[in-house]
């Protein structure tokens, strides 16, 4: 009983600390400029008179989070804002890199300040990367969890000229109450689970006392980690379309049917007592079983792999078609020598 009340515990640890991560993010987004053209910095900006060449001139705010609006005043640029079409051509820029899911438009009758939506999309994936990269998780509040980017807009042609005597703007990729409150959310998650597999069958091959199942290990990794792995990236950068990739998508495919096969393989099998975590899901009853190593290996290989894409860029990875490949032969392989294990 004593086992049940801590999963108990750390299961409303991990519940009341995602509701804490949730509630915070809620809050940035309430703290959105909605209308930052009207900043009073950018007052004098419509009366400029046009130049020859597109000009950018200031921005407002000084600091804004992912799925916020930016005001950024232009002088000269109504010639060059539209194609033949009619669509706007203007981008916005970040550090001279282009953000072409970043489209801008006027907002004043004079042409001269373009509001942009600061949201991320697959086309930017490259830019968004190297942005990122300046991260910074230094203790100062001004710039824990953002980026600090000299702002630019252009076309398709080029970035305009101006922007050099302008401040950087701040942008918060992170924040970091929210982050800290979600990893320990994740982590009492993965405690909770942790003590449920030694009180029950979640994770073994049959009751309580059973040993460990190796897929059903491999099914709880990628479902923890894609979930937590979703929620992260939703709360920091406002996406939940288009999150999921198909790949991750195929590696709990593979992991689901990597389960239900080993499960067909010998259903009326009387399941073994348990010799310890490591040895059950590593072991086929003779010792270390290479088959079962190499999908542990490739298993925590991609694990780690999948943790750095999401650091470096907070997106899910796309792994190629032979890495999948390469899990699926794994998962194959394995319930093929289930069927000479005892």
């Amino acid at each position: 009983m004593q086992i049940q009340r801590w999963i108990r515990i750390f299961t409303g640890l991990a519940i009341l600390f995602l509701a804490g991560s949730l509630v915070r993010s809620f809050y940035l987004g309430q703290q959105i400029e909605r209308l930052p053209c009207s900043d009073p910095a950018l007052a004098g900006i419509a009366a400029m008179p046009d130049t020859a060449a597109p000009v950018v001139v200031a921005f407002a705010p000084k600091g804004i989070g992912l799925g916020s609006q930016l005001c950024v005043g232009i002088t000269g640029a109504k010639n060059l804002a539209t194609d033949r079409d009619g669509k706007s051509t203007l981008r916005l820029f970040l550090d001279g890199l282009e953000l072409k899911g970043d489209v801008g438009n006027f907002a004043d009758p004079g042409k001269r300040l373009v509001l942009f939506d600061v949201v991320r999309v697959s086309d930017d994936a490259t830019a968004w990367r190297k942005i990122i990269g300046d991260l910074g998780w230094r203790s100062d509040s001004a710039s824990a969890g953002s980026v600090l980017a000299r702002v630019g807009a252009g076309t398709d042609g080029g970035e305009f000229d101006g922007t050099a005597g302008l401040p950087k703007l701040a942008l918060m990729i992170v924040d970091p109450l929210a982050f800290v409150l979600g990893i320990a959310a994740f982590a009492a998650a993965v405690v909770a689970l942790c003590l449920a597999a030694r009180a029950s069958a979640i994770l073994r091959d049959g009751n309580a006392a059973s040993s460990f199942s190796l897929a059903r290990v491999q099914m709880a990794f990628w479902l923890y980690l894609i979930t937590a792995a979703f929620v992260y990236i939703w709360l920091v950068t406002g996406d939940y379309n288009g999150v999921l990739t198909p790949q991750t998508l195929t590696l709990l495919g593979i992991s689901g049917i990597t389960g239900m096969m080993a499960i067909a393989v010998n259903p009326t099998a009387a399941p073994e007592a348990s010799q310890g975590f490591w040895t059950d899901i590593l072991s086929d009853g003779g010792g270390v079983a290479l088959h079962r190593l190499q999908i542990v290996v490739w298993t925590a290989i991609l694990g780690v792999v999948f943790l750095a894409e999401i650091y470096n860029s907070f997106r899910l990875p796309t792994f190629d078609s032979n890495l999948l490949i390469l899990m699926g032969i794994s998962g194959v392989t394995y319930v093929g020598f289930k069927f000479n294990e005892k």
